[in-house]
């Protein structure tokens, strides 16, 4: 059935011509596209890489991408206010092409990784549109012709609607957007892990990737946060003895587990001296998600989004999805976790451990991670944290990585400051700074893990790598060792290069 009347594509004015479901719908998928690029100035480049200004159904949505796109070009903002000046430079603001339509755009404003998604219906109809015309040109063609011109013209007719129903080339979509051949993906991708939170090689929170801090509660998961977030928002130092590289953005926490009690446990890490810097830089969402991730799974990146963020803390997962253990909920919050990574954001979450059975100790690993797999299995790096509700000291391990082995350590909590630090005594460095006659991969293992039954091949194989890294630096000398005789093997053994350059002085 007919829609409203609506403006014709022929006269670009308000007239009789009744608009049909295809075109109404087409129509939807513009607004939407456009309403984006007014919204988000992100959005105007990722519109222009599949659209075409003479592709739109309706001419002043045509004006109004051509006007947003000339004033990316010349970065200027993209925002109503600017495109209504910019159509009125170029004489297409009058008639329904308004300042009331312009605004109004902005409502049917799609995400920015949505863009692709509605430009694809827009390139189909506008295809559409032109085998259309070609068709009915060609049969208009035909019917004046005389005889003798008929196979040329049918052949002509064929070959126009031939090309016009293949895909442009060079054109990208939807299909087309994330696809790299063999090589170029590597070289997307990276051959080293960039780090929001860490270094090349010894990475806690991987650019592109979700950080996870899982524990039981009381033991620091939020106090490790905020200093992640200080750094982040560039007023913090090295967290954990690891640089933060601070976004150019703003920072979106969502305090949904007890915000008054994130609120005071953040403040001890601020002053009066930083109020600018929070304001400008730190949105804080103090309450429920507007709508569960189970049925809108777009809804974190959309908030980051609407409030200028590119980096999102959350804390914590079980405030955001109805049934932590289920697989369908767990499903969902990792749509919803790579719908953020999608649009380029940063996430950091919280989470809580399995309650650890009466009598049993507790499991360092990523099945005592409460809830669903998908959780885990969604994020680059997890850490869990080990003790109890107020421990000042607390184990911490790197149960998932992305580009290097953090390993085990204690961290000390000064939770009058909300400082956090790692014990030197489950320091590697430390422990071969302190080592005056070197150490073995198996000595060093044993300090870290300090077990009665001593390490296992597995903490020993780790401790190798850790002191292979430092040696690779240059931050430690290597003496290998020998295979077994008579008299047995020898180990390699492992020097702190100054006390190496000074045996040997």
């Amino acid at each position: 059935m007919a829609s409203e009347y609506a403006c014709t594509r022929k006269h670009g004015y308000c007239g009789a011509a009744r608009v049909s479901a295809r075109e109404e719908a087409t129509r939807a998928a513009e607004r939407a596209v456009l309403g984006a690029m007014l919204f988000h100035h992100s959005a105007v480049p990722e519109a222009a890489t599949y659209l075409d200004a003479d592709q739109f159904d309706e001419p002043r949505h045509g004006y109004v991408f051509t006007a947003a796109t000339a004033l990316h070009a010349r970065s200027a903002p993209t925002n109503p206010a600017a495109v209504l000046d910019e159509l009125h430079r170029l004489g297409h603001l009058h008639g329904s092409l308004n300042a009331a339509y312009v605004h109004a755009l902005t409502d049917d404003a799609c995400l920015t990784t949505q863009v692709g998604y509605y430009a694809a219906i827009i390139t189909r109809e506008a295809r559409r549109r032109r085998l259309n015309l070609a068709f009915r040109s060609g049969l208009a063609a035909l019917d004046e012709t005389e005889g003798e011109d008929l196979p040329e013209l049918a052949a002509k007719l064929t070959r126009d609607l031939t090309e016009l129903a293949s895909p442009m080339d060079g054109a990208v979509g939807p299909l087309d957007k994330f696809a790299f051949d063999g090589w170029s993906f590597l070289k997307h991708q990276g051959e080293h892990a960039e780090p929001v939170w860490g270094r090349r090689g010894s990475v806690a929170w991987p650019v592109g990737e979700a950080c996870m801090l899982a524990g039981p509660p009381g033991v620091g998961k939020t106090t490790i946060a905020h200093q992640v977030l200080l750094g982040r928002i560039g007023i913090g130092g090295d967290v954990l003895g690891l640089p933060v590289v601070p976004t150019g953005s703003k920072v979106l926490y969502l305090a949904m587990d007890r915000p008054s009690q994130i609120a005071r446990a953040f403040a001890r890490l601020v002053s009066d001296e930083h109020e600018a810097v929070l304001r400008e830089r730190l949105v804080w969402w103090a309450g429920p998600l507007p709508a569960v991730l189970e049925k809108e799974p777009w809804v974190l990146a959309e908030l980051a989004e609407r409030h200028g963020a590119d980096t999102i803390v959350v804390d914590s997962i079980k405030d955001t999805i109805r049934k932590v253990a289920d697989d369908e909920s767990g499903n969902a919050y990792n749509r919803a976790r790579q719908n953020v990574l999608a649009e380029g954001m940063q996430i950091l979450e919280l989470h809580h451990n399995r309650k650890a059975q009466a009598g049993q100790s507790r499991e360092e690993s990523l099945d005592a991670i409460f809830g669903s797999a998908w959780l885990t299995a969604g994020a680059g790096s997890v850490f869990g944290l080990y003790g109890d509700p107020g421990d000042p000291v607390v184990r911490m391990r790197h149960l998932k990585q992305s580009s290097g082995d953090l390993g085990s350590f204690d961290v000390v909590h000064d939770f009058d400051r909300g400082i956090s630090q790692i014990d030197d005594g489950r320091d590697p460095l430390a422990i071969l700074k302190r080592a005056a006659n070197g150490i073995t991969a198996h000595e060093l293992a044993a300090a870290l893990c300090a077990k009665a039954s001593g390490p296992d091949r597995n903490e020993v194989e780790k401790a190798r790598r850790k002191l292979d890294s430092f040696a690779a630096k240059g931050v430690a000398f290597k003496e290998d060792g020998a295979r077994g005789g008579a008299s047995g093997g020898q180990q390699a053994r492992y020097w702190l290069m100054e006390r190496q350059l000074e045996v040997a002085a």
